[in-house]
């Protein structure tokens, strides 16, 4: 999560259902996110006909676009020429986007927003709203802000505009008054809308499911286009994105002091009573979030690089079945574009093909890896025979037990994968193969390496905790 999780706990794209645990006198609150995966039937995008092997495929489709989107933001950020961070993975289908539903509105009106994490502004397509010319079409209506009796338009000299603070004068300008923006999302889009403010709707589940109401920032956008891999699709029911980056207009941000700047999410195993994706998983913020006794949890810090939203660890070397790599110092420096980032919306984990000092990390990984299973002649799938996404594949041996591990060092906390979780196995071809996307650039932490890991974000400290733990137990 550079976000949260997707921000989901997790590797696919879910259906979002938001429960709130009881408001205190200091106005610190709770709440979870029981995150429904996309080809579940209770899914608003559930999809029957994928296999179990183009489901795994999918994963590293995602996890690649993914992190092309990341790479772009993180070397391109500072450019004027660059979208401040605003912008959407370009992904294929619909169905592989985290979901949010959402309502908005007094009386409320429900919309689905793709979640992502990298993105910051909140924003739907909204009423007058003319398909075709104007916005995507879509199952569910349109917002209609004049239905709303508690929404309201942000005028220019409004404490949260952008405009007030000096932010984001390319993206936002004043139109009759109104702030506005004009959004482009890398180099697609652009939405274009008034910035507003309405109830949120939300569900008190210690009062007996009492509603509550929260007001939010969010975009109400007449014009959308170039967005074509979000909305085209058949039956499409999205209608806007729900960022969840650090900046100041996503939701996470928003709510930051209320949550008290922690949210927390636990990745139930990808392949555990498969097929995996029926199982919910559970992002928690703010009181939510408790930690057990100190010496069950490993803590580092999170850098933060100047003109950037993602969170970045300090990665300081690397280890393959207890053996370190021996990485030069500095090799994951973030402020020269070669960080690890952590990202729960990543399926697959990433790894640098060539850092700032010209590293090819994941070739030493994957040399690491080699070595291990080799020593133990196990034999290796030849290319034609593989997935064409993972590129070190070896067929299964009866009896095997020497599975590697790996393990993150980072600054001040080892975060150990267990050997289980490095892999993707195919019991129809009988093989196995390692979990790993190479690439330049940035590095990312993915969501299969967080499998059994409760992972804690908390801002005030600028911490990362995590413990290994069951996170199939991880309920309501």
């Amino acid at each position: 999560m550079a976000g949260i999780a997707q921000k989901f706990p997790g590797a696919v794209f879910l259906f979002l259902v938001i429960i709130f645990s009881n408001l205190v006198a200091s106005e610190s609150l709770g709440f979870s996110l029981r995150v429904i995966p996309a080809d579940s039937q209770e899914s608003p995008i559930y999809r029957h006909n994928l296999t179990h092997l183009e489901r795994m495929e999918k994963l590293s489709d995602i996890s690649m676009a993914r992190h092309q989107v990341l790479t772009l933001r993180s070397s391109h950020k500072k450019s004027s020429s660059w979208d401040d961070g605003k912008f959407v993975e370009p992904l294929e289908r619909q169905a592989y986007y985290y979901v949010a539903e959402m309502k908005i509105g007094t009386p409320f009106q429900r919309v689905y927003l793709v979640v992502d994490t990298s993105a910051g502004l909140v924003w739907t397509q909204c009423e007058p709203c003319d398909q075709g010319s104007g916005c995507y079409p879509q199952q569910t209506p349109y917002f209609e802000p004049n239905s709303s009796t508690s929404y309201s338009r942000l005028h220019c000299n409004d404490p949260l505009c952008p405009l007030r603070k000096g932010q984001d004068p390319k993206f936002f300008h004043c139109v009759s008054g109104n702030c506005s923006y004009t959004y482009y999302y890398g180099f697609e889009g652009p939405s274009m809308g008034i910035l507003s403010t309405d109830s949120c709707n939300f569900i008190n589940d210690t009062a007996g499911y009492n509603r509550i109401d929260l007001a939010i920032v969010f975009g109400c956008s007449t014009y959308v286009r170039n967005l074509d891999h979000i909305f085209l699709e058949e039956g499409n029911k999205l209608s806007g994105i729900l960022g969840l980056n650090l900046s100041p207009l996503s939701l996470y941000k928003q709510l930051y002091d209320k949550i008290q700047g922690k949210f927390s999410y636990c990745v139930v195993p990808f392949e555990e009573n498969f097929p995996f994706f029926i199982h919910a998983h559970t992002l928690r913020f703010g009181d939510q979030v408790v930690l057990p006794p100190s010496s069950e949890v490993s803590s580092t810090y999170y850098t933060i690089v100047k003109g950037d939203d993602l969170f970045y660890l300090d990665l300081v070397d690397i280890s393959i079945a207890g053996l370190s790599l021996g990485l030069p110092a500095g090799t994951f420096d973030a402020k020269r574009g070669s960080g690890m980032i952590l990202d729960s919306s990543t399926p697959v984990s990433v790894i640098s093909t060539r850092t700032w000092n010209n590293l090819n990390v994941y070739e030493l990984v994957m040399l690491a890896l080699m070595g291990h299973y080799d020593g133990d002649n196990l034999v290796r799938v030849p290319k034609k025979s593989r997935p064409e996404k993972y590129e070190l594949c070896y067929f299964n041996r009866p009896g095997f037990t020497n599975w590697a591990t790996m393990t993150y060092h980072f600054r001040g906390a080892d975060y150990f994968v267990d050997a289980k979780f490095m892999n993707v196995h195919y019991a129809q071809g009988n093989f196995f193969c390692i979990a790993l996307i190479g690439r330049d650039g940035a590095s990312v932490l993915g969501a299969f390496h967080m499998q059994d890991m409760r992972i804690v974000h908390e801002g005030y400290s600028k911490s990362i905790h995590f413990y290994p733990v069951n996170c199939s137990h991880d309920h309501f």
